[in-house]
C-alpha cells in the first residue's frame, strides 16, 4: 500500500478539495495511517449531569428582611413541586427552531426524561430532561433568556 504522511498541507489540501467540490466526508488510509474529514456535521461533545431538585434561589436586594422574604419563596417553591435548575450557564431555547412549537408549557405533561427545553452553551445545545414526572406548573424563563448556573428554569408538580 501507498504510504501517505498527514502533515499540515495535506490535510489542509483535503479540506480545500472538500470546500471545491462540495464533498461531505474524505476518508484515506492505510494500515499505519487513517484520516476522515467531514463537513456540515456539527460535533457534539460533552454532556449534560442529570438534574436534580433543586429549590429556587430568590433574587435579593440585601437586609435581613430581604434575606427573609427570599427563603419563604424558596421555601414556597419548593413546596409547589420540584425546581428544574440550569446545569450550567448559558441561553434558554423553550423549542428546537425558531419556528418549532415549545418542548413543554404551563399544564403540559411530562414524563420523566423528557425534554423540558434547551440551554445553550458555547454552540452546544444542552437538552435539559425532567427529572420526575408530573405538570408543569411555571415556567420560570423566557425564550433566548440568559441563565445562571442554578437558576430555576421549570416548577414541576410531580403529584
Amino acid at each position: 500500500m501507498t504510504k501517505f504522511s498527514l502533515d499540515s498541507s495535506y490535510v489542509e489540501t483535503l479540506a480545500k478539495l472538500l470546500r471545491e467540490y462540495d464533498l461531505r466526508e474524505v476518508s484515506l488510509g492505510n494500515e499505519s495511517s487513517r484520516i476522515t474529514l467531514k463537513r456540515g456535521e456539527k460535533v457534539v461533545y460533552g454532556s449534560v449531569a442529570p438534574v436534580a431538585p433543586v429549590a429556587a434561589a430568590a433574587p435579593t436586594l440585601g437586609g435581613a428582611h430581604d434575606v427573609a422574604a427570599a427563603q419563604e419563596g424558596t421555601q414556597a417553591a419548593a413546596d409547589e413541586g420540584v425546581v428544574v435548575s440550569a446545569p450550567i450557564v448559558g441561553t434558554v431555547y423553550l423549542a428546537s427552531s425558531p419556528t418549532a412549537a415549545p418542548f413543554v408549557k404551563v399544564g403540559s405533561k411530562v414524563k420523566e426524561g423528557e425534554t423540558l427545553l434547551i440551554v445553550e452553551a458555547m454552540k452546544i445545545m444542552n437538552q435539559i430532561p425532567a427529572p420526575c414526572s408530573g405538570t408543569i406548573v411555571r415556567l420560570q424563563v423566557e425564550n433566548a433568556q440568559p441563565v445562571e448556573y442554578g437558576d430555576a428554569l421549570v416548577l414541576i408538580d410531580p403529584s
